[in-house]
């Protein structure tokens, strides 16, 4: 799907009045290839692009809005290049970059999601902006994780991470721009 700047290719609810998790999102099946979302427009999806195993789509200058879960989710063996995006409004993360994906992460705008980028996996995360978190009770901007083994080849350069506030209430809120679990 191949927009352009003034003419984006959109996928989002057809409901009159919509709201998260009108549908479903787009799946990558593994059999997808030379997958390209240039200048399109993702909103009101569940999750709106699943990149499933040995996966690897081109995604630049797209916008992702109020989806539910995430913006973009990579599994095992994708190899997602994401790249001068816009991803706003996600109730979970914007990007979840699952165990054994090798995505590579450059130059997004990422506001206004509890997890701005969740990492399990070897990635390139260079010159993103993650800000604003939003009301949510834990909140940060990119969070490194491992499960199981330890994760190695993370690149995390030159990203800037602003706007996460601790709130205090009846709950407490946890704010934090880029936490590393070395488990």
């Amino acid at each position: 799907a191949v927009g352009r700047p003034l003419n984006t290719i959109r996928f989002t609810s057809v409901q009159e009045n919509p709201g998260h998790r009108d549908w479903l999102g787009i799946i990558l099946s593994p059999q997808s290839s030379n997958c390209v979302f240039e200048y399109t427009a993702f909103s009101y999806a569940e999750s709106a692009l699943n990149c499933t195993q040995n996966t690897s789509p081109f995604i630049s200058n797209s916008t992702f809005s109020s989806n539910y879960f995430y913006a973009v989710n990579c599994e095992a063996g994708s190899t997602a290049v994401i790249r001068d995006c816009e991803i706003r409004y996600s109730s979970f993360s914007g990007l979840l970059l699952k165990n054994d994906s090798v995505p590579t992460v450059i130059g997004n705008l990422i506001e206004w999601c509890a997890y701005g980028i969740v990492c399990y996996s070897p990635s390139v995360i260079e010159g993103n902006t993650v800000r604003d978190a939003g009301s949510s009770t834990f909140a940060v901007g990119i969070d490194v994780r491992q499960t199981g083994n330890p994760i190695t080849n993370v690149e995390i350069k030159n990203n800037t991470v602003e706007g996460f506030t601790t709130v205090t209430g009846a709950s407490t809120t946890v704010a934090i721009g880029i936490r590393v679990d070395t488990g």
